[in-house]
């Protein structure tokens, strides 16, 4: 068994590899070169998530590349993680080691079963520590007869110590881009990635404006409960954030009760696909609520918003202190954005348009024309449009 080349190639060249995949799926064909009949390998990796606990890697020898998989927090309640070799390590064991044929064998587990089923005949379960103190599992099956020999579980152990770095770097990198995302946007956490974090480094880009603002809110933080006032309003902000980012669209801020979104205009979207992007995403969020408000407790106000759609270009960036910045659009299209929802409440509409984004939607919506409107700041009233009927008229 030649253990060199394998060590050589994860101290000098492995380091090259960006991706996490791709480098689990090198690995184990070089494992595989150096003399360790591996049929089965399983990578796990602990991530911070809003959703996601674990993500995982799976390399087998009889399929091509490596499967990926995100394993939420409810896994932690499931028998079949509470109950797996992967949780006894997370929880300290060192290693578990199972042969899976011959005399004695113990079959404590019940993946043990299954991997015997399938011709199996030895298990390893190996921590990968990592240096933010968490400590996750590395599986290893063969179906080689008698098992791993120790040289080749030496030779597993060896390698695990520097894959556990290498697979540490990418996943933390992974999750940078996803927490980035979440809190930032998608657009913001890609740019702050690629370097883009100096203050006044600005951008100048065209793009359809998504201003709203949760009715009533005031009011209902004095009708119900602490939980329930925030329970109404992600519920509120669900509504809204699905439609934005299926279309394409930018969730740039929370703003109190209110959001900022954008939907761009670039070399693969007009004017004109940005505007019904915009539109879209916009009856569906009214429509989502209209949903939630049948559905919830009669005794709870509606959910409702005041939504504005501009287009126009806005300066996109770093503003703030040297100290604390902050990732999102200013300019003048922003302003009047905010200035036209604010006449949701007085015209009795839920949603309002601009001309410049009105004049550019296809013929599936009827518009109502409510003529020049005074916004606050501006010299000139502004051309507003209404949807008939207006989609967010409350069905109760």
């Amino acid at each position: 068994m030649d253990r060199e080349p394998l060590t050589r190639w994860l101290v000098q060249d492995a380091k090259a590899i960006p991706h996490a995949t791709e480098l689990v799926e090198q690995l184990c064909a070089r494992m595989v070169q150096a003399g360790v009949p591996l049929q089965r390998v399983a990578l796990g990796a602990r991530i911070l998530h809003p959703l996601v606990r674990d993500i995982a890697f799976f390399w087998r020898a009889d399929r091509s590349g490596v499967e990926y998989h995100e394993f939420g927090h409810v896994i932690e309640e499931q028998p079949r993680f509470t109950r797996s070799p992967v949780a006894a390590i997370e929880r300290g064991a060192p290693s578990i080691r199972r042969r899976l044929t011959g005399p004695g064998v113990l079959l404590d587990y019940p993946i043990l079963e299954e991997l015997r089923a399938e011709g199996m005949t030895d298990y390893l379960a190996l921590p990968m520590h990592f240096s933010s103190g968490q400590t996750s599992a590395s599986t290893w099956a063969t179906d080689q007869p008698g098992g791993f020999t120790d040289a080749q579980v030496a030779l597993l152990q060896e390698a695990l110590d520097i894959l556990s770095l290498l697979l540490e770097i990418r996943v933390h990198r992974r999750v940078a881009g996803v927490l980035l995302g979440t809190y930032l946007g998608w657009g913001a956490g890609a740019r702050v990635l690629k370097g883009h974090v100096r203050r006044g480094d600005i951008e100048t880009i065209h793009a359809v404006i998504w201003a709203s603002d949760m009715r009533g809110f005031t009011a209902l933080s004095d009708q119900v409960p602490k939980d329930q006032l925030v329970a109404q309003l992600n519920a509120c902000f669900e509504c809204q954030v699905g439609p934005i980012q299926e279309r394409g669209g930018e969730v740039l801020k929370f703003i109190g009760d209110g959001l900022l979104a954008i939907f761009r205009v670039h070399g693969l979207r007009s004017q004109a696909q940005a505007c019904n992007a915009a539109m879209e995403a916009a009856m569906e969020a009214l429509a989502a609520l209209q949903r939630v408000n049948a559905a919830q407790d009669p005794a709870l106000p509606p959910l409702r918003i005041g939504l504005a759609l501009h287009l126009g270009d806005v300066e996109f960036g770093n503003i703030g202190a040297p100290d604390r910045l902050d990732f999102t659009v200013i300019g003048e299209a922003v302003n009047v954005t905010s200035r036209l929802e604010g006449r949701c409440k007085p015209l009795k509409r839920h949603l309002l348009l601009s001309r410049a984004v009105a004049e550019r939607l296809d013929e599936r919506h009827t518009l109502v024309d409510l003529g020049p409107q005074p916004l606050e700041g501006l010299r000139r009233p502004l051309d507003v449009f209404g949807v008939d009927p207006d989609p967010g008229a409350d069905p109760r």
